[in-house]
């Protein structure tokens, strides 16, 4: 009874404006949250039991009833949801009728075929009423200009729509700018409709500061938040887009199947706050799918609390990460995790190394003239051939004796192109910027195996 009215108070709150909900989420209690997962957490079990047909079948299939999960520790009695699972048979998600789905939308793919994910009105009403608050917490505010660059419609993708929802529901004004248009006509909107806030991928937005500060004096054009998702990122972009705009960088987590906003920086830029009135989070690890302490690196396993359409339990993310319980100097009480370095199913073993997409990230998004790339692996003899496909301002052969040099700082890779030489000496081809990202996608994919 307790734990429903603290969540009648949470649901009161959401229906109040963005940002008197983001100041006063300080107030809370690690108590009284879990109290409110606890509840939530409950009424989720017996709702899927009795409307999902792929959950009922689960439970029955493990033996477990709804009366099982009795405390949030026993949410290990439920078994793992993947995006196989989605991708198989999305209907046997659906908890109510469909004609009561008003919205789908559709991962970006870049892992795999891309996954259908169903929105009830209620449910889409919540998700933008997340996303208003998350972007409270990082200081935007009623007369900000949010210049939203994500992609729209290719898929069906909702992070564009989310945002642009989400800030008018705070009270700003939205330029739904799109990912299509020329550096210039971005800085030309910018300049012509007064933006101040930007929000868009990491390569594309790395892409526009790097083309457009050969130019302009981008401190002169006041931008002063930047919104970073999608994607990992390494730390050194966010320094990179801080002294190129004179404006804070932060970053912000969530995927279609999770509703998108289950995770964001504060002011204090110093881990993501996990919205655990909506989600609760696991880190375990990615090959026995046990729970990991705080502080261990592993998969991230979400469960949805708040969703009516399609509610989707401890669904295996492939994201890596790890949970941060250290007070945060803003006065939240939520737990933290840390910034996303990888996912657990873009491992390829190259040379006689486990290499993920990160390190590829850290190595070449630190030369500022490398607006985007795309990594082919392909077989010569015994050995790997990796040949580099980076999108840079000037094609000059400095610029790929700069790259090939970036390789040899991967250490694994290095070490296999020079000591074991299982790896074949990497190849770079150089492209124009934009030439990567097909019209069809959302993202670019990083790593192409061809072996």
């Amino acid at each position: 009874m307790f734990g429903w009215f603290l969540s009648s108070i949470e649901d009161w709150l959401c229906s109040r404006d963005p940002t008197f909900v983001a100041s006063m989420l300080p107030i809370g209690t690690k108590w009284i949250i879990r109290q409110i997962q606890l509840f939530k957490l409950h009424r989720t079990v017996k709702y899927v039991y009795e409307k999902s047909e792929f959950y009922r079948r689960a439970f029955r299939e493990r033996g477990i009833k709804p009366s099982d999960i009795k405390s949030i520790s026993d949410i290990t009695k439920i078994p793992f949801t993947t995006p196989i699972d989605i991708q198989r048979n999305t209907n046997a998600f659906l908890a109510v009728p469909r004609e009561r789905i008003v919205r789908i939308f559709t991962s970006a793919g870049t892992t795999g075929s891309p996954k259908k994910i169903f929105y009830t009105k209620k449910d889409m009403e919540h998700m933008v009423e997340l996303s208003a608050i998350g972007q409270a917490m990082m200081g935007i505010k009623k007369g900000d200009t949010c210049q939203i660059t994500l992609a729209y419609g290719r898929p069906s993708w909702g992070g564009g729509v989310i945002a642009e929802m989400g800030g008018q529901r705070l009270g700003v004004t939205v330029l739904a700018s799109g990912d299509t248009l020329s550096v210039e006509e971005q800085i030309q909107v910018i300049k012509e409709l007064g933006s101040t806030v930007l929000c868009g991928y990491p390569s594309y937005l790395h892409r526009v500061t790097e083309e457009a500060s050969k130019n302009e004096d981008l401190t002169q054009l006041g931008i002063r938040k930047i919104l970073i998702g999608g994607m990992p990122w390494p730390e050194s972009l966010r320094k990179y887009l801080q002294d190129k705009w004179n404006a804070k960088a932060y970053d912000a987590y969530g995927l279609t199947e999770m509703s998108l906003g289950v995770a964001g920086e504060c002011i204090m830029q110093n881990g993501l706050h996990v919205n655990e009135f909506d989600f609760i989070v696991e880190v375990v690890d990615p090959s026995t799918g046990e729970q990991l302490e705080a502080g261990e690196k592993g998969e991230l396993v979400i469960t949805t609390l708040s969703r009516e359409g399609m509610p989707i339990l401890r669904y295996r993310t492939h994201d890596i990460s790890y949970l941060i319980e250290e007070p945060c100097g803003c006065g939240q009480k939520t737990c933290r995790i840390g910034r996303i370095s990888g996912r657990a199913d873009d491992m390829f073993i190259i040379g006689t190394d486990n290499i993920f997409p990160y390190m590829f990230d850290q190595a070449f998004l630190n030369l500022k003239e490398v607006m985007d790339y795309q990594i082919v692996i392909e077989k010569e003899g015994y050995r790997d051939k990796i040949t580099m496909r980076a999108e840079v301002g000037q094609k000059t052969e400095k610029m790929r004796g700069k790259i090939l040099e970036a390789f040899f700082q991967i250490s694994p890779i290095g070490r296999d192109i020079k000591e074991t030489q299982t790896i074949a000496q990497p190849k770079v081809e150089l492209l124009e910027p934009g030439t990567l990202k097909k019209p069809t996608e959302t993202k670019v994919r990083k790593i192409i195996d061809k072996r």
